[in-house]
């Protein structure tokens, strides 16, 4: 070889030795690329090139073994290829191309659906990536050069070993084909579990649920439970008998099962514990159900009575439970024993598999059982209970009748005292013992009820006690007499020492009246009790004394009394007197003013009548106080108007019918500047309420008139002044609904002057409305047929010829709607049965600049021109029935009437 001293030779040798090795390892990427497709396919693969086939021999060398073991990538294909135990580092395949490889599968469940991992996707994927990964080590080899000579500065670089493009798609595409045809086989095999489908989408899970939901008897758990075991094992057997060991060949793949098996047979078990539990739990709940209600039977039969309701109430109960409940125990503790024993080996093989029962818990099972046996002993207990007790209390009942009897004796002798009293000084005294008596009367008479119940209850006859009864309507006008004496005399007491006018007098006069009454009835009541009816006159006695000077009490107790009243009142006396603290009603009556009573009364009269005026003005005024307006938003505006204002109408018309009845009272002076002043607040409010009324009724109608561009544009002068009333309108009621109180609307700067104005200028653009609506219906005189708002409508939106069209039936008769094109030009128009008549000359709605008027009126026209060309021109020329089929109705009969007329006329004439 020659040395660095002969460079350019070196360089040719190099060439020609990277160029052999560069053909001898396009050859052994083809040989690899072609023993890979056929360990994945189990054929020769399909080169389709005479220098690729020659390369590929049916016994591989012993250096594909190499070769395979280096294609080979450790870290993503050990998952997917078995290897053999008895190969060594040389693949089976490449001992024998025509023995598959296989590949592992597994098959299990995730979730709802089962799967097999890896997937035939990730397996097409990595199979394909091996090309690349060949393909890819041979193009990093590098050149021989640069391995033996470590200072080569020569060309450097890999080998770039040429493979077709072609040869390797073909062969990709076989080896992707048999990928996809081997997956058929492990698909199919999958589907041998579809009938496990109610395990594996949960639906199984939700009929458990159910079912526990369900009122279901231990039968039905039974069979359930069944049900399960036998699907489990139908899991377990019939997979191994189609798989063996849940491994099984198919194709080039090895399906293994156990992970789907497993997670079968666990949700089966699952399920089944779930069952189990709920049906051990089930059972639990009535046993502790029963077993309470035996242990409440018994505590109660074998409890000791405090009194004679409670032994009655205990001897009643155990009655009800031997005669009538313990049948329906009997068959509630048998049931739950017999249905213990039914599902005993599914609850016991629940309870191996998941749990151990304490000796507390096996106890609880059958201790409705042992309480149920015990029954008859605490029967018998029971009996012996109440009978001891029934002695007792009928022995302890006698005694207390007997003490009764002396207790209602002693409240007879107590009676007897009230008879001599008669200290009027003593009358609060007298009324505690009266009460006194009367609440161990009362007491007395609920304890006669108590005896009455335990006598009923030992079945003796009721004593009825009439002595309690005796007692009580005896002392009931005493009791009476001493609660009107002590009333009155703190009453009166009030009423002496409290300032004048503090008290109403009308009704102090009512009490005194009904306090005499009382007294006078009471007087013949204790006609024979001396000492009672000296108490009687003595209170009779102090109320006629306080009768005498009640006319002045009610003169100068009037509330109405104001300082100018008490200033007349010092005139007439003399002397200064004034309403204030120390001028009490006792210091009136001792200053002996009855001479005066006439002058007295003639000042309180007064002072009452303007009292009540007084007072009805201060009651309108607040009822005005917190009233509100109505407002509500108006369409899609951002201004409000008025609603519900019709009470406030009404109440303002009564407010002023009475403040002007009041103006006209000869008492009105004191306050006639106040009622004056309000009477005027509220004229300016109903003047403001009807003007604001008006110019909202107004506003609103020409409100989405003037809210047209058209309009504006067609009516300026109205239009601006709309504007200025629109702008006084938002600030008015921008204002008000800052301040909702009704009153408040006369703070709003000149509201009523504003609002007049507002009025006037509304009255001006109806007026200048009314005579642009009148225009047009002179330029078009089938205007006339349509009311304002549907004129304006048609107005309002001059750019949209189709507006018109709602309203064509009032406007020509038997037309229905226009036909345009896509220029707006009208085109044709149509009748309500759907017959068209196209125009001579389409109409061009846009020439008119948003005069609808002008366009309709050469619409007419035209319709005219047009029937008259079309149907009358075109009868001579047809056939009559052609001809009336051909064109609308009306038109027919008219161009008929007119060909009739004139071949009637000529006929006329040829015969003259």
């Amino acid at each position: 070889m020659p040395g660095f001293s002969q460079p350019a030779r070196l360089s040719c040798v190099c060439e020609a030795a990277v160029t052999v090795m560069t053909h001898c390892l396009r050859s052994l990427c083809v040989l690899s690329l072609s023993s890979f497709t056929a360990a994945i396919c189990g054929q020769q693969p399909d080169l389709r090139d005479g220098s690729c086939d020659a390369l590929w021999s049916p016994k591989p060398k012993a250096i594909e073994g190499d070769c395979h073991s280096d294609l080979r990538d450790k870290d993503t294909m050990n998952d997917i290829f078995e290897k053999e135990e008895e190969c060594g580092p040389t693949s089976a395949m490449c001992q024998n191309p025509n023995k598959p490889l296989r590949l592992k599968l597994n098959l299990i469940l995730n979730e709802k659906e089962i799967e097999f991992r890896p997937s035939f996707e990730e397996i097409e994927e990595e199979m394909l990536g091996v090309f690349h990964k060949i393909l890819a080590m041979c193009s990093s080899l590098p050149r021989l050069e640069c391995q033996l000579f470590a200072e080569w500065d020569g060309v450097d670089g890999k080998m770039q070993p040429i493979v077709h493009e072609s040869v390797v798609e073909r062969l990709r595409a076989q080896v992707q084909k048999e990928v996809r045809a081997s997956s058929v086989l492990p698909r199919r095999f999958a589907l041998h579990f579809d009938k496990y489908k109610t395990i594996i989408t949960g639906e199984a899970e939700e009929e458990v649920t159910r079912f526990k939901s369900e009122d279901t008897d231990f039968d039905s758990y039974t069979k359930k439970v069944a049900q399960l075991s036998d699907l489990k094992v139908d899991i377990l057997t019939s997979s191994r008998k189609a798989s063996a060991v849940a491994v099984v060949e198919l194709g080039c793949y090895t399906v293994h099962c156990e992970g789907l098996i497993d997670s079968l047979v666990c949700r089966v078990a699952s399920l089944k514990r779930d069952l189990l539990a709920h049906l051990y739990s089930r059972h639990s709940q009535t046993a502790n159900s029963l077993n309470c209600e035996l242990q409440s039977i018994t505590e109660r039969a074998l409890s000791t009575p405090g009194d004679t309701l409670e032994l009655m109430s205990h001897k009643l109960y155990m009655e009800d439970v031997m005669e009538n409940q313990r049948a329906v125990l009997e068959h509630r503790v048998w049931s739950l024993h017999k249905q213990l024993q039914i599902p005993l080996q599914l609850l016991s093989q629940f309870l191996t598999e998941n749990m151990s029962l304490s000796s507390e818990e096996c106890e609880e099972s059958i201790r409705p059982l042992v309480c149920f046996i015990r029954l008859p002993e605490v029967f018998r207990l029971h009996l012996q209970i109440i009978t001891e007790k029934r002695t007792e209390y009928e022995a302890h009942l006698k005694e207390r009748r007997e003490r009764f009897q002396e207790e209602l004796a002693e409240y007879a002798r107590l009676l007897e005292e009230f008879q001599e009293f008669g200290d009027v000084a003593e009358l609060h005294e007298y009324q505690k013992k009266a009460k006194s008596l009367e609440a161990k009367l009362d007491d007395a008479a609920q304890y006669t009820d108590h005896i009455n119940r335990e006598e009923e209850a030992f079945g003796w006859n009721t004593t009825l006690y009439p002595l309690r009864k005796q007692v009580a309507d005896k002392l009931s006008p005493f009791l009476k007499l001493y609660e009107t004496g002590v009333s009155w005399w703190e009453r009166l007491e009030l009423w002496l020492n409290s300032q004048v006018g503090t008290h109403d007098p009308d009704a102090i006069a009512q009490d005194v009246a009904a306090t005499w009454r009382n007294v006078y009835k009471l007087e013949k009541v204790f006609a024979e009790v001396p000492a009672a009816k000296t108490l009687v006159v003595a209170v009779r006695q102090r109320i006629e004394q306080f009768r005498e000077h009640l006319p002045l009490v009610l003169t100068l107790g009037n509330p109405g009394l104001k300082e100018r009243h008490w200033e007349k009142i010092s005139e007439v006396v003399g002397y200064p007197l004034r309403s204030d603290p120390s001028t009490t009603l006792q210091r009136i009556i001792d200053s002996n003013l009855e001479e005066y009573l006439s002058k007295f009364e003639t000042v309180s009269e007064a002072a009452s009548k303007e009292h009540v005026f007084e007072r009805n003005l201060e009651k309108m005024k607040g009822m005005w106080q917190d009233m509100e307006l109505g407002l509500k938003p108006h369409r899609d505006t951002d201004t409000w108007v008025l609603m519900a204002v019709e009470d406030i109408q009404l109440l303002l018309d009564d407010h002023i019918v009475k403040t002007q009845s009041m103006r006209s009272s000869p008492f009105i002076k004191p306050i006639e500047y106040e009622v004056g002043s309000w009477e005027t607040t509220l004229s300016q409010l109903q003047e403001v309420l009807d003007e604001w009324l008006r110019v909202q009724a107004t506003w609103m109608y020409l409100e989405p008139i003037f809210g047209s561009p058209d309009i504006m544009a067609q009516m300026p002068e109205e239009g601006r002044r709309f504007n200025t009333v629109d702008k006084t309108w938002k600030d008015i009621m921008k204002s008000v609904h800052h301040n909702t109180k009704v009153l408040a609307v006369l703070e709003v700067d000149k509201i009523l002057e504003r609002l007049r104005k507002s009025s006037e200028l509304l009255e001006l653009i109806q007026r200048g409305l009314n005579e642009y609506l009148e225009k047009k219906r002179l330029y078009f005189p089938r205007f006339f047929f349509l009311s304002n708002e549907e004129l304006l409508e048609i107005l309002s939106e001059t750019k949209d010829p189709s507006r018109v069209q709602p309203h064509l039936k009032k406007c020509f008769e038997g037309v229905n709607s226009l036909e345009f094109n896509g220029e707006f030009d009208v085109t044709a128009v149509q009748s309500s049965e759907g017959e068209a008549i196209s125009l001579c000359q389409a109409i061009s709605t846009s020439s008119a600049r948003g005069q609808v008027e002008k366009w309709l009126v050469e619409l007419e026209t035209s319709v005219k021109e047009s029937i008259k060309m079309s149907c009358l021109e075109a009868y001579p020329g047809k056939d009559r029935e052609r001809w009336a089929l051909q064109w609308p109705g009306q038109a027919i009969l008219c161009v008929s009437q007119t060909y009739w007329t004139t071949q009637v006329s000529e006929a006329m004439r040829c015969v003259h």
